[in-house]
């Protein structure tokens, strides 16, 4: 089940941002696209140790910029968007700094907020996050699709067409749906056209679907549906 939070001010307790579900895994669930958000909207992650991006430092937590509503930028330099390089540059409504954004054209997009600087309460998830592969069974697209059409509760099978699968999902208005593939390269050593099944994934312009490919896999693509 996928933990939710709200990031509470800890200095006068106000809501910070949107609830974010956690992305609680041992790897790097970000992309690394300058001009793109590192991570999927509704998420959070905890940076793990060894992170260089930005010299984040261990245990912060990053979230979108667009996921923290009443947030007030100040403080910044940088030629199309914040670059984050002058410190903390995000403030709470009663002026308390908590957040470093780096947004500039030539960066990946991310929030970095201090966990000294707020308190996460518990919240409801309005993003459903799901980690492939759920165990260490032989990798096959075959395989991946089961797991998607579980995941996404769909009546009827589509097979490895799951552009209609996901077009059928999506009709119902669901929840927000992240999904983390592990392991990619292993997939792909065994044959599994981890890309191409990404891209029918992403194909449906407004779906709401991301599929996340972790840095530390060997791989940067990622590709959300937009």
């Amino acid at each position: 089940m996928s933990r939710a939070w709200t990031l509470v001010c800890r200095a006068c307790r106000a809501d910070l941002s949107v609830a974010l579900t956690e992305i609680e895994i041992d790897a790097d669930p970000v992309q690394v696209v300058k001009g793109r958000d590192m991570l999927p909207r509704g998420c959070m992650w905890r940076a793990r140790a060894g992170f260089a991006e930005f010299e984040i430092a261990a245990n912060e937590i990053l979230c979108c910029s667009g996921d923290l509503p009443t947030a007030v930028l100040g403080g910044s330099t940088g030629c199309c968007g914040p670059d984050g390089l002058d410190g903390p540059n995000l403030r709470c409504v009663c002026g308390a700094a908590f957040a470093t954004a780096f947004g500039d054209c030539w960066q990946p997009h991310v929030v970095s907020v201090s966990p000294k600087r707020v308190v996460c309460a518990p919240a409801t998830p309005e993003v459903s996050v799901h980690v492939y592969p759920p165990d260490s069974s032989h990798p096959s697209a075959w395989a991946f699709a089961a797991w998607l059409h579980e995941v996404l509760g769909t009546d009827d099978w589509y097979g490895l067409e799951l552009e209609l699968l996901v077009q059928a999902w999506a009709g119902r208005a669901p929840t927000p749906v992240v999904i983390v593939w592990l392991d990619t390269p292993r997939e792909r050593a065994a044959g599994v056209p981890v890309q191409e099944l990404i891209a029918a994934i992403g194909r449906l312009a407004g779906a709401p679907i991301s599929v996340v490919t972790p840095i530390s896999d060997g791989s940067s693509y990622a590709r959300q549906a937009e």
